[in-house]
């Protein structure tokens, strides 16, 4: 620490002081800032993520659905779970099977699928049976009844012994929604009594209408007892056809017997409609849900005198599979969005493809079977986790911002978003089949960086402004100013034209005998309380002081053409403003104070003179030695200001001067004319030593100290 002494107040030297208590203070507030940008960052992002409007559950749904294409494109490339295939009635369909010869007994004549489709459905159940076809579901109504093909359609279905048929729910809500009206569609008597079991075809779609959910069962009404009970979905009700298990004793030991984390079932979770839905894993794209084949038209399955070749193929795909039977024309209209991405061919050009989540809605039930069978689940993590999550990061981004600049914070910001993002996506893609939440941890990451970098902005303009302050009271606020806006020279110097100002107080040496230590140090500070201002009122840089003396320049880091200009008016006003100040009444018991002043205008290097660990920013030069010898060779001419031919040249007559011959500064080779600068306050008795006179007393000088003005430096005062 240092007093400083003009004010008397301690200053901080940098790289030297100890840890202070103020230090330390200041440390605790900044470290309880951070706590509270961490704080703040939590609450902002939990209470704008956690209501998850519209907007933020679609960005939920699109990351999601990131997440699950790469789990069902990893699935299909090996292979696809390989339970379920699917057949599928397509245009072609319709095209192919038109005018077959009739095989239904007591239906003479031709069918065609567009007209009789329970005909050929019963075809296909047989078919199926033969080719080893483990279990069969059918994802279509058959509510209506058909007198003539409905009893061949049942016996096929009889005859199988494995087939579930499909119901449906239909919600209405009245008007004022005051009340929601159920309206359930199922199989007809006839065709369900040969069933294994029916289930619900109905698929709860999100907010933004994608399938990434099921709903185990729904409550209706048992048409065959009249009596309330639950009904599986349909997926349900084909894997309990297919591990030949009821299905309530399927849905009690996958949903209500799987574990829970803390307190929360990870399986499954009630909806609005207090119903229990699960998010379910898809194990492949559209068109191929089980892998590559596992999709096959359905006229291929019907048709009659097909070879051994085609019939093996066949057997392969269904053979001890569930088999799915759906529509999946563009008028059967059961397509949906999905969240895996797909890869179509393009409708214009089918030698292109393009990105779709549109699937049909068989192989999202064929889906629903697999997830069923494999524990497929999607278990959402627990709100509790994902706020664990929001407070680490944030944390992590509040504590970076307190220890490292902005640039390195925002690339860590950056990566632990990355690392949100992919961290989540590898949980849902993993065994866990966890869905961790990412929008609310990024934004919480996006929040803190903001407000940490607020908090960076307004303290290190804080900072900026205490180091001007500091800094002004040693080279004025204009300079000060101006370096703290980075205008400091290169550490290796910088050469510059610039005036040399040298002050000292004539005769003070006398004066300060008379006087205390305190009273000497009261009565400079008056007296550079007096002086500091003209300085900076034109642009001068305090170098150092030297007791009662001191050394300026002008022309640095203000970059005034004018700076000799500046130097003399500068001197001339310090007479004056001194002058003033003695003749207040408060100062009618000071002893008379006269200050001396030379100038010079020359190159000078400007730069940190030292060595590691203390150094001084300072001026040097050969205009240093001579400005000092032309403040002390005021003494021999009986003046207060004495310049340099070299600044009268570059400063004009801005002032009166009179010429004072010809003198020799030691360490120049040539003598050089000077000139007294006569400033309206000077009282001074001015005579004019002759040249000889002049020479012999510069000449008797001593040698400058080290450090000092001669060849390298400031001279220290007479």
């Amino acid at each position: 620490m240092f007093t400083d002494r003009l004010s008397g107040r301690q200053t901080e030297v940098i790289g030297q002081q100890k840890p202070s208590k103020k230090k330390a203070g200041r440390s605790l507030v900044l470290w309880g800032l951070t706590l509270g940008v961490w704080v703040v960052s939590v609450v902002l992002a939990w209470m704008i993520l956690a209501p998850s409007s519209r907007e933020i559950l679609a960005l939920h749904g699109a990351i999601y659905d990131r997440g699950m294409t790469v789990f069902a494109k990893g699935q299909a490339k090996a292979g696809g779970a390989g339970e379920v295939a699917v057949v599928a009635i397509k245009e072609s369909t319709y095209r192919d099977l038109k005018g077959v010869p009739s095989f239904v007994p007591g239906v003479p004549g031709t069918l065609s699928y567009n007209e009789q489709p329970r005909a050929f459905h019963a075809r296909l159940l047989q078919n199926l049976k033969k080719l080893g076809a483990k279990t069969v579901v059918f994802d279509m109504l058959f509510y209506d009844e058909n007198p003539k093909l409905d009893p061949y359609f049942s016996k096929a279905i009889q005859e199988h012994g494995n087939v579930v048929l499909a119901a449906t729910e239909e919600t209405t809500q009245e008007a004022a929604g005051q009340a929601v009206q159920r309206t359930q569609q199922y199989p007809n008597p006839l065709i369900r009594t040969g069933a294994k079991g029916y289930g619900f075809a109905n698929v709860p779609l999100d907010s933004d209408k994608t399938v990434r959910q099921f709903q185990w069962w729904y409550h209706g009404i048992d048409e065959d007892t009249a009596e309330d009970t639950d009904f599986p979905a349909l997926g349900v009700a084909a894997a309990a056809a297919f591990k030949d298990k009821d299905p309530k004793a399927l849905i009690k030991d996958e949903v209500i017997a799987k574990q829970t984390f803390l307190g929360v079932p990870i399986v499954g979770e009630k909806n609005a409609a207090k119903a229990l839905v699960s998010n379910f894993r898809y194990y492949g794209t559209a068109g191929s849900p089980a892998g590559a084949d596992s999709v096959i038209n359905y006229e291929n399955l019907v048709r009659s005198g097909q070879d051994e070749a085609v019939l093996s193929k066949l057997r392969q795909q269904v053979q001890g599979k569930i088999v799915f039977v759906g529509d999946e024309t563009t008028v059967g209209q059961d397509i949906k969005r999905a969240p895996v991405i797909s890869e179509m061919p393009d409708f214009d050009d089918p030698t292109q493809s393009t990105s779709s989540q549109q699937m049909p809605g068989v192989q999202i039930q064929a889906h629903v079977a697999q997830a069923v069978l494999k524990g497929g689940y999607v278990s959402k993590a627990p709100r509790l986790l994902n706020l664990l999550m929001v407070l680490v990061v944030t944390l992590a981004i509040a504590v970076a911002g307190r220890l490292l600049p902005p640039l390195p914070t925002l690339g860590i910001a950056i990566v632990l978003i990355a690392a949100v993002l992919f961290g989540t996506q590898q949980l849902l893609v993993g065994a866990s089949g966890m869905f961790l939440e990412p929008v609310t941890a990024s934004a919480g990451i996006g929040i803190s960086m903001v407000l940490e970098l607020g908090l960076m902005y307004v303290f290190e303009r804080r900072q900026k402004a205490a180091v001007s302050r500091q800094l002004s009271r040693h080279v004025g606020p204009g300079v000060a100013t101006q370096l703290a806006d980075d205008e400091w020279p290169e550490m290796q110097g910088e050469t510059r034209e610039i005036t040399m100002l040298f002050s000292d107080l004539q005769g003070f040496t006398s004066i300060s005998e008379t006087m205390t230590s305190a009273e000497i140090c009261t009565l400079l500070n008056r007296y550079f309380g007096v002086i500091f201002p003209v300085l900076d009122k034109w642009g001068g840089s305090l170098d150092k002081l030297m007791g009662d003396g001191m050394m300026a320049y002008f022309g640095w880091p203000a970059r005034h053409p004018n700076h000799a200009e500046r130097a003399i008016m500068c001197a001339i006003e310090m007479q004056q403003a001194l002058a003033e100040w003695q003749r207040q009444p408060d100062n009618a018991g000071l002893p008379p104070l006269k200050t001396r002043v030379g100038v010079h205008t020359g190159s000078a290097t400007i730069g940190e003179i030292g060595a590691e660990g203390r150094v001084e920013f300072t001026v040097i030069g050969d205009v240093v030695n001579v400005a000092s010898r032309l403040e002390g060779m005021n003494k021999d001419f009986g003046t207060n200001i004495l310049i340099s031919q070299s600044s009268r040249d570059h400063a004009g007559e801005v002032a009166p001067m009179v010429p004072r011959g010809v003198a020799t500064v030691r360490g120049r080779k040539e003598p050089m004319p000077v000139y007294s600068v006569e400033a309206a306050t000077s009282t001074t008795r001015q005579r004019t030593p002759t040249r000889t006179q002049a020479s012999q007393r510069m000449a008797r000088r001593p040698p400058m100290a080290a450090g000092g003005p001669d060849e390298s430096g400031s001279a220290p005062p007479e």
